[in-house]
């Protein structure tokens, strides 16, 4: 069944819902605590089912900042097996941001899955964790998510996506249609240039196909003239995580505009681990996706299954005070881009870059393997099996520190 407790304004949910499946069969139900305005609860729901499919609590503010109180009843949901969406909406006087300022733990009882879905923004600034059973986690944002506080799922997956709103009429390009001279082939870019309004540069509307999915992304970057250099325009939205995601198997999709994973700087800085023991990591950018080191804080991603990059442009960077990018995995670490894929080492001494996986396939307009500032550092590609470059050329540069592309057992293509 369903139980639906909500308001235009103001919504005060301190009592017992429950949604249960039966002690022999059925699954259990919805519980809604929403409001178009204000939305306080203190208490935990349970929509759990001991012989079926758990329920959902779905939370539906305006705006919702999760403090104590908030992560103390949502994490008992959790442990009792109930699934929780929380999700705001596009109504009233707020953004539909949603911001995790207290730590959301499941400590025991089955698995079950936390949704964030926000029309606006989503800031993970306290951990997220399951001890006991699997937690799927999975983030949906408007306009930016931001992970800067520690996510493990005790074995569930790990997904955040990026939807940008649609741009206004009034600053949308004019974009002259694909020629449609033939079949598109999935893998294969295609693209299109269309013209800014005004006479101003053009506007590259790149339309690829993933060869995995055989799903359409979709891009549009616009390039503004100033000082005789050109500057791209700040992406619609973003992705940054700077922080650990481990899902200890579980697989990690990231899909958004603009996506980087970083591991800050200054006083901010921190090592990350992004971290799936037999699960895949997929980046799918409509934008860049850019992966970078700095103040001495460490990049290591490690996954038991592959690494797929879908963007624009990759950049695999090593900067700042000398932190490392360590990428690792069993299978295959791939780039599918429009533009360039740089991985690039050295920018202070013992900085480096390294790549090791089962295979390699890189798929861009250029790829650049260089190391630059530093005696010390190394910009690295190795591979068990082949190493395939697909793409005008591949560029090796190491003025100053060294550059490797290396394969166990297999051959390197370009």
């Amino acid at each position: 069944g369903s139980i639906i407790v909500w308001s235009d304004r103001y919504t005060a949910a301190h009592g017992t819902l429950s949604a249960r499946g039966g002690a022999v069969s059925g699954d259990g139900g919805l519980v809604e605590t929403s409001s178009a305005g204000r939305l306080e609860f203190s208490t935990p729901v349970d929509v759990s089912a001991a012989n079926g499919a758990a329920g959902t609590w779905l939370l539906d503010p305006e705006d919702i900042t999760i403090d104590e109180a908030g992560a103390a009843s949502i994490s008992t949901s959790l442990n009792g097996g109930s699934n929780v969406t929380i999700k705001t909406a596009d109504e009233g006087d707020g953004d539909g941001n949603i911001a995790v300022n207290a730590s959301i733990t499941k400590s025991e009882g089955p698995d079950a899955s936390l949704t964030l879905d926000a029309h606006g923004t989503i800031d993970v600034n306290a951990p997220i964790t399951s001890t006991e059973g699997s937690l799927d986690v999975n983030l949906v944002a408007g306009t930016q998510v931001n992970v800067s506080a520690d996510i493990n799922t005790n074995g569930g997956s790990f997904s955040t996506n990026v939807t940008a709103p649609e741009v206004p009429e009034s600053t949308e390009p004019e974009v002259n249609p694909v020629d449609p001279g033939g079949p598109v082939t999935p893998g294969e870019p295609v693209t299109s240039v269309g013209e800014d309004r005004e006479g101003g540069k053009p506007n590259e509307v790149h339309e690829q196909i993933s060869e995995a999915s055989e799903e359409t992304v979709h891009a549009v970057t616009t390039s503004v003239e100033m000082d005789g250099e050109t500057a791209a325009a700040n992406p619609i939205s973003d992705i940054v995580v700077a922080a650990n995601v481990d899902t200890g198997g579980g697989d990690i999709a990231i899909v958004g505009d603009y996506v980087e994973i970083v591991s800050g700087s200054g006083a901010d800085a921190g090592d990350v681990l992004i971290s799936t023991d037999g699960g895949s990591l997929t980046v799918d950018a409509s934008s860049d996706v850019i992966i970078a080191s700095d103040s001495q804080a460490d990049i290591r991603i490690q996954t038991g299954g592959d690494i797929d990059i879908i963007a624009n442009s990759v950049t695999v960077a090593s900067s700042g005070e000398g932190g490392d990018v360590l990428i690792e995995t069993d299978g295959e670490f791939s780039a599918l881009t429009v533009g360039d894929v740089v991985i690039e080492g050295g920018q202070s001494d013992d900085a480096m870059v390294d790549i090791q996986a089962g295979s390699v396939t890189l798929s861009a307009d250029q790829v650049v393997v260089s190391n630059v500032g530093s005696e010390t550092g190394n910009a690295s590609l190795n591979a068990t099996g082949d190493i395939t470059v697909e793409g005008d050329s591949l560029v090796l540069e190491g003025p100053e520190g060294d550059v490797l592309v290396s394969t166990e057992d297999g051959k390197v293509s370009v």
